[in-house]
Parts: C-alpha cells; structure tokens; sequence
C-alpha cells in the first residue's frame, strides 16, 4: 500500500469517526428528545385533567347556583304572596272601619237635621207667637 492508500484510508477513518461521533451525538439528542416528548406528553395529560376537573368543578357549581336561585326566587314568591294577604287584609279591616265611621257620621248628621229642624220650628214659634196665640183662641 501507499502512502497515498494509507493516507486516504486514515482519511476515510477520521470521517467514519467523525460519523460515528455525530451519530451517537445524534442518538444522545434523540434520546433527549423522547424524554421531553414524554414530559410534555406528561404534562399535557395531568394539564387536561385539571382542565376536566375544573370544568366538571364549575358545572357543578353551576347547577348549585342555579338550585339556590331557584330557591330563592320561590322565597320571594312565597313572601310576596303573603305580603299580599296581608295587604289584602289591611285593605278589608279599613274598609270595614270606614263602613263603620261612615255610619257614624251619617247618624250624627240625621240627628244634627233633626236638632237643626226642632230648632228652626221653636224659632219659628217664639218669633210667630203673637200670631199664632190668636188663632188658638178662635178656635175656642
């Protein structure tokens, strides 16, 4: 062999070693890149179930607080309706007092008429008597 064989030949071996080196180095960066793959993977499934879990979390107290709405909007329907009897109560009881006071007043007026009428006939009376005494005699 040559020199020139034996030059080229350690050549060629300098760049099979260079390959070879690359290519564990390769492998190494392979390697490496699985196990971040996996950690990602890894990540992004523990990610989604907390994403599931949250979701199934908030839809829970969802349907809660539509429960307590509900709820609630029957408390206020059930204390407008007895504000309402109450109402409707407090609106019989004044009617009745007003009935009542009405009949008052209106006997109180009737006697009032009556007072004033009595009166208007002794006035009558006292300012006539001088000629109503004679008509008393004439029919004697």
């Amino acid at each position: 062999m040559s020199e020139q064989d034996s030059e080229i030949s350690k050549s060629a071996h300098k760049r099979l070693d260079k390959i070879d080196d690359t290519l564990e180095k390769l492998a190494v960066i392979q390697a490496d890149l699985t196990k971040m793959l996996a950690v990602h993977e890894f990540r992004l499934n523990n990610n989604q179930k907390s994403i599931d879990q949250i979701e199934t979390i908030m839809e829970k107290r969802k349907e809660e607080l539509d429960i307590d709405i509900d709820k609630i909007y029957n408390e206020i329907k059930i204390e407008d309706s007895k504000i309402f009897e109450e109402i409707s109560q407090m609106r019989k009881e004044q009617t009745a007092r007003y009935e009542c006071l009405n009949e008052k007043i209106t006997k109180i007026q009737k006697q009032l008429w009556m007072y004033m009428g009595g009166l208007s006939v002794i006035i009558f009376l006292i300012t006539h008597i001088g000629k109503i005494i004679p008509l008393f005699t004439v029919l004697k």
